[in-house]
């Protein structure tokens, strides 16, 4: 009997803790996240990364949603409409590709993420160039990224590191 109420009195107070824990890390979110200058902030780099706009943006704020959410819709706007225009002048000329046709992305592999650009997957497994500029070329199982790809006569691919 005397073990029980031991094991009830640890149980009890293990559970408080962890829930003051939990309670912790959500305010910290909170403070992190649910500000004005926050939302604006993950407005313009979402806007920057190519994704697309969070319409909820909000959604984990206690307070403020409208505020909030109005804030990163202005981040992602101003973004978008201030963007320089890109210039590449290593442009693949005999593939038309230019940066602006090949946004920043991410896909999910075996639970974790993979991003770039020019991505290519085989079988789950993704490959992604790591730089705008860069192109990246598959042949079956063999994806390579760099630049000024080729792939040869026998199918063996190639990339430069350098532009």
């Amino acid at each position: 009997m005397r073990y029980l109420k031991l094991l009830i009195s640890v149980s009890v107070i293990l559970a408080g803790l962890l829930l003051t824990g939990c309670a912790q890390m959500m305010q910290a979110w909170v403070a992190q996240n649910c500000t004005t200058d926050a939302a604006y902030s993950q407005g313009l780099n979402a806007a920057r990364h190519g994704e697309d706009m969070k319409m909820s943006y909000a959604a984990g704020c206690p307070a403020n949603q409208s505020q909030l959410n109005a804030a990163y819709r202005q981040g992602y706007q101003y973004q978008l409409s201030n963007q320089p225009a890109e210039v590449n002048i290593n442009i693949n000329t005999h593939k038309g590709k230019t940066q602006a046709s090949k946004p920043y992305r991410c896909h999910k592999q075996f639970g974790q993420k993979v991003c770039g650009y020019d991505c290519k997957s085989f079988a789950g497994q993704w490959t992604c160039a790591q730089k705008p500029d860069q192109e990246c070329i598959q042949n079956m199982s063999d994806i390579k990224c760099g630049y000024h790809c080729n792939k040869g006569d026998f199918g063996q691919l190639t990339c430069l590191d350098k532009p």
